[in-house]
């Protein structure tokens, strides 16, 4: 029994060595700066691949792609092989990149691409490819994150969503509505009252290395892409305050999650 509800950990990205396919500069992507996206020379497959080497083999499970230009039916695949380019280690196939259909509209700058593999994957080299030969622009995609999931064998206790709205509307002296929009952010929570010891000294390693500024990702669920993709996020993660926790009489261990803004237009 595995968790269906965690939250992606520990970018690698950084430590990767970029290459493969024609972008107009891949290193954009380990610039530090969340939303600088790196752009492709066409929408052919042979310029949209990334390939990744870490100089050393290194455990992976789970890739997210917060922000892209990407159409409705492009696909993803992620690859992991014991040489640069192979997928003889392990093999994401080819997913749809927008499992879930939004009511109003394609929104790529919003939702999130995810890929998770069935369980931990340890290689030096992995590839991303891309295909999505119908854009009609060049494709683009924003930092990603190649990390681990903190999936404990059960399932927190309590799942909590809420937005952070930052519009408005004043009222003049004439009696005029003066509205400012901006784009809410989504904030979610987990609270765990059932960790093994090991589970937990992982969690507050976690948010002692991870501190509020480190890439992570919230997943709300491991077996629904739809679901994955609608309420997962890119996030900054912090330890939850005993106001915030829902049962803080009970032991256990809470963290929260407030989404990153900032998305390119």
């Amino acid at each position: 029994m595995t968790a269906t509800r965690g939250f992606i950990y520990r970018n690698r990205l950084d430590d990767a060595t970029l290459s493969g396919g024609a972008w107009d500069a891949l290193s954009r992507l380990q610039s530090g700066h969340l939303w600088k996206p790196a752009t492709a020379d066409d929408a052919t497959e042979a310029s949209t691949r990334i390939d990744f080497d870490f100089g050393a083999a290194i455990s992976l499970r789970a890739l997210w792609i917060p922000a892209s230009n990407l159409t409705a039916t492009a696909t993803v695949r992620w690859t992991f092989g014991s040489s640069s380019g192979a997928s003889d280690l392990g093999d994401s196939g080819a997913l749809s990149a927008f499992p879930y259909t939004p009511p109003f509209g394609h929104e790529p700058r919003f939702f999130g691409i995810p890929i998770i593999m069935p369980s931990d994957v340890t290689a030096r080299y992995c590839r991303l490819q891309i295909s999505d030969t119908s854009n009609p622009s060049d494709p683009w995609i924003s930092r990603p994150v190649l990390g681990s999931a903190f999936l404990p064998e059960y399932n927190p206790v309590s799942i909590d969503r809420d937005w952070a709205n930052f519009s408005g509307v004043r009222r003049t002296t004439h009696g005029v509505d003066w509205s400012t929009s901006r784009s809410p952010l989504r904030k979610a929570g987990l609270v765990y009252h059932v960790l093994s010891e090991a589970e937990d000294s992982l969690l507050s390693e976690i948010v002692r290395t991870h501190d509020t500024t480190q890439d992570v990702v919230f997943l709300e669920s491991m077996h629904d892409r739809a679901k994955m993709q609608q309420r997962g996020f890119m996030a900054l993660m912090r330890e939850m305050a005993r106001t915030e926790y829902p049962y803080w009489r009970y032991p256990g261990s809470a963290v929260a999650f407030d989404e990153r803004g900032g998305a390119p237009a």
